[in-house]
């Protein structure tokens, strides 16, 4: 979010799981539910079924960076690290990557696609993008507008010196 005295304007983004992307939406700032992304390559790391490969001439340093995460052998303990940090793990049982809300992030992987590629996971999505898209309600005193050209929405707080 970006905000001044009386205006407050952002971007988010959903996955369309009917056509396999992610895509700009008005959300307003309250509710709404997990199909919620603040960036779109957050989204399309988290839900897109066939993530699109990097080419080594665009990223050259990739598999360096690659190199840097966690292991595959890294195992989740849900009472020795629990927090509000969205990651991902390698289950070695089910094969899969698996989404984790942790205390201590660097231990895991920052997106599902990158756990994915060094661990040669199966690829199942979370049940957050199967969610519908859900714009969420404006917060009270507040109006808020979707901007699809710019994509962004931008809420402008009401006049409350007004008096009509």
């Amino acid at each position: 979010w970006t905000c001044n005295d009386t205006a407050c304007w952002w971007r988010h983004f959903y996955y369309n799981k009917d056509i396999n992307t992610c895509q700009f939406f008005g959300y307003k700032g309250c509710g709404g539910n997990n199909n919620s992304f603040p960036f779109v390559h957050e989204c399309t790391a988290t839900c897109r079924k066939t993530p699109t490969p990097h080419n080594p001439e665009l990223y050259p340093g990739y598999q360096n960076w690659l190199d840097l995460l966690p292991n595959c052998s890294v195992s989740y303990d849900p009472a020795k690290d629990n927090g509000g940090i969205r990651r991902y793990y390698y289950n070695s049982t089910s094969k899969e990557c698996q989404e984790v809300n942790v205390e201590k992030g660097d231990l895991y992987f920052p997106g599902r696609r990158y756990c994915v590629e060094k661990c040669n996971a199966t690829q199942t999505q979370p049940p957050r993008c199967n969610q519908e898209k859900d714009t969420g309600e404006a917060p009270k005193g507040w109006s808020c507008q979707e901007d699809a050209e710019n994509e962004y929405t931008v809420c402008v707080k009401a006049d409350t010196t007004r008096s009509d």
